[in-house]
Parts: C-alpha cells; structure tokens; sequence
C-alpha cells in the first residue's frame, strides 16, 4: 500500500458508539475497510503484542487524512492529543469534527482556531459529510459515488 492513503480515525476509546458509526458509514459508502485504520476495531486495529505508540506512529505516517471526533474526553486523553499533535508534526490533512455536548468554542480554545465540522444540527451533519465526502477523493484518492454516499451518510 502507498504511503499516505489511508484514512485514520482517532477518537478516544469512550466515544467508540461514534466512532463506530463513522467507520460504518465510510465502509458502507464505499470505502475500502483495508483503507481505515481505527484503533477500536479488532480488524483494523493495532494488533496484539504491538508497541502501541509505534503502531499509531507508523499508521499516522500511512494516513492521507486524520479523521478527529473532538469531544470534551477526547480532549483529556493523553493518547488522543498525541495524535493530533502527530498529524499536526507530519503535516497531515485532518478533518476535526466537534462532538457534542462540546462546542466549536470550546474546542477552540483547547486545540487552536481551526476549522472544524459540528455534530449538532441535521444541516451541520449534512455538511460534515458533505465535506468528507469531497475530502476524501482529494486528501486520499476515494471517491464514492453521491448515489452510494448520501444515503448512507443520511443515516
């Protein structure tokens, strides 16, 4: 696999319910499990009696776009903010997505004035998936059809 064309998921392990629907939702709109690395999933992972730090080192070099749910725990796990700090160092695409009940505000002010997606209202949930739909055909090369991905992405 080519370096830098994977997409990987950082999320802290509490929110894993939505974490695990972003993952559903990128595979079943078409986007290739082998492609995502995300750290909650048996298949996907970081498999058994690996070092942990190099594993996400060597992932986060491999990705072509770091997918962040920033929420109030992600943002006071050590883990978490070592990836973003990461993709920050090796220059990577990210695409943050603020998780309520935090704020775009609050994140703000904890990770610097970037811009973020919002998980709050229908049209804001739209427009993340809109947004990552087009990010990912640009930051990584895959590219689903609007007919796959909307439904989908609508759920």
């Amino acid at each position: 696999m080519a370096t830098a064309d994977k997409i990987f998921i950082s999320h802290a392990s509490a929110d894993r319910k939505l974490a695990d629907l972003l993952r559903d939702t990128l595979v079943l709109g078409g986007i290739p499990r082998e492609r995502i690395f995300y750290s909650s999933s048996r298949a996907t992972g970081i498999p058994s009696g690996t070092d942990v730090r190099a594993h996400l080192r060597t992932e986060l070099r491999q990705a072509g776009l770091v997918i962040e749910l920033i929420s109030a725990t992600f943002l006071t796990r050590p883990m978490c903010l070592i990836e973003l700090g990461g993709a920050w160092v090796l220059e990577k695409s990210t695409y943050p997505i603020v998780v309520p009940p935090l704020t775009r505000t609050q994140a703000v002010a904890q990770i610097g004035d970037v811009h973020m997606g919002q998980l709050s209202s229908d049209e804001e949930i739209d427009d993340v998936f809109d947004e990552l739909h087009d990010r990912l055909t640009s930051d990584v090369g895959l590219s689903t059809t609007a007919t796959r991905w909307n439904p989908v992405a609508r759920r």
